[in-house]
């Protein structure tokens, strides 16, 4: 008996060595990891067979920051190209919520020969979208221009990110401010961790810094603004508060809006608005009571291949955006 059960130990034991060296245990192994290990194998496998490198983007077109970073990823990629590396795109432009954009860039992350995703240019979405492309194992190259404080800590994170130095048009702002003797604001902003909040903390608190008796009323809405959030509530800030300026948060799409508003409360004070507002992409209604201020910081770049290549095909100078 115990003669059977050496033989049957051996037995097994070669065996064992055999399945193991045909890989039997391999696939085994694999189905015992977790969800992110398998994307992950699966897409370095499939990135490995395809000869392009195949880039995503979900982004709104209407979002210039964005759509500009994009343009300069792109020609970048052109130059790639003439050095033997090919970089093709799958882009998704008409991205504006949460909802869509999570949808489209979920189709993204499940097509395992995309390499990596450029986006999200819109740091309220940074978040959610982190953790999807996260979870697939997929590479997320994100150019906004301030660090979220909040993200939170992830395993084997793959997220990289590009900032571009936002002092460069608060201090713009402050600059014009100084000059003309501005030294008491009202911020209209949305809020919930949106571009413009950011911009507004980062004025507020350089402003303190750099400016005098530098004086910061701040009212926050919903986005998207909308005529009958404020009522009669902006009525002091031109007369018990009365400030020197407004400084508006919003995007270009809320400035009729915000000109209804300030009609409505016959307040015809300068308005500042932040870079997300660009001067070439809106059309300022001749009937408005007020001067608009738009921010323009100074950016130093070299006279290189994709600077010349950028200003030929568009025309203008690129951001740091781009």
């Amino acid at each position: 008996m115990v003669k059977n059960l050496v033989i049957t130990f051996l037995s097994l034991t070669i065996l064992g060595f055999i399945l193991y060296h045909l890989g039997v245990f391999e696939n085994l192994n694999s189905a015992g990891r977790d969800e992110r290990s398998q994307h992950s194998e699966k897409r370095i496998k499939n990135v490995r067979k395809t000869p392009d490198f195949i880039i995503g983007s979900v982004y709104d077109s209407k979002d210039i920051p964005a759509a500009e970073s994009v343009k300069g990823a792109m020609i970048a990629s052109e130059i790639l190209q003439t050095q033997g590396i090919n970089v093709k795109y799958i882009t998704v432009s008409n991205c504006q919520k949460r909802p869509e954009t999570a949808a489209e860039l979920q189709k993204l992350c499940v097509d395992y020969r995309v390499s990596a995703i450029l986006g999200p240019g819109n740091s309220e979405l940074l978040t959610s979208l982190r953790a999807i492309s996260q979870f697939y194992a997929l590479p997320l190259i994100s150019p906004i221009t301030i660090r979220p404080d909040k993200l939170p800590q992830l395993e084997h994170d793959n997220y990289v990110s590009f900032f571009p130095p936002l002092e460069k048009w608060v201090n713009a702002i402050l600059a014009h401010m100084k000059e003309n003797n501005i030294r008491k604001i009202l911020i209209i902003t949305p809020g919930n961790g949106t571009y413009g909040e950011i911009f507004s903390s980062v004025l507020e608190r350089n402003g303190k810094d750099i400016l005098n008796d530098f004086q910061v009323y701040r009212m926050t809405y919903p986005h998207p603004l909308r005529v009958s959030y404020f009522n009669n509530s902006l009525t002091n800030y031109g007369g018990q508060h009365k400030v020197d300026a407004i400084f508006f948060g919003g995007v270009a799409d809320e400035l009729p809006e915000l000109i209804q508003i300030l009609k409505n409360h016959n307040i015809d004070l300068p308005v500042y608005v932040s870079d997300d507002i660009i001067r070439n992409e809106i059309k300022i209604p001749e009937e408005i009571s007020f001067k608009l201020f738009l921010p323009e910081a100074e950016v130093p770049v070299s006279n290189s291949k994709w600077l010349q290549m950028f200003v030929n095909r568009y025309k203008v100078q690129p951001s740091y955006h781009a």
